[in-house]
């Protein structure tokens, strides 16, 4: 636990997106690919250097780096951490480049589909709060 799970992203405002703990680490990075403007092959080389709690084959993070863009936030239920769940929204800057990702946890159990969309939508509000206030930050 507490391995750190980082990736970098072409953003001209924050060169890395990263946590050092254990708890939001794959919602988190997952978010973070997805909304990187990074390449198939540049996502490759980022999810090599990635130390995971649990590991995953890359087919399978590809799998949800696609369905985090298409739903817009990520979900992580227990694996990555047992017993934990981590739901990962994209923050972006002005210019919508990724900025941050914010991730909320919960102990898995407390989790539902119908809740996860519910805290994801209020995420992006907060998300997007931050998006207008980029420029000042």
């Amino acid at each position: 636990m507490g391995s750190p799970a980082a990736i970098a992203t072409p953003s001209t405002r924050l060169r890395n997106c990263a946590y050092s703990g254990p708890f939001a680490g794959r919602a988190l990075v997952i978010a973070s690919a997805a909304f990187a403007d990074m390449t198939e092959a540049e996502l490759r080389a980022q999810f090599k250097q990635v130390k995971w709690d649990r590991p995953m084959p890359f087919r399978k993070y590809m799998e949800e780096v696609r369905e985090t863009r298409r739903r817009g936030w990520s979900v992580d239920i227990g694996a990555n951490l047992e017993g934990v769940a981590a739901v990962g929204v994209p923050i972006f800057d002005a210019q919508g480049d990724l900025l941050l990702t914010c991730t909320a946890l919960m102990f898995a159990n407390q989790y539902s589909d119908q809740f996860g969309r519910e805290l994801a939508e209020d995420l992006m509000g907060l998300s997007r709060d931050i998006t207008l206030l980029a420029p000042v930050l």
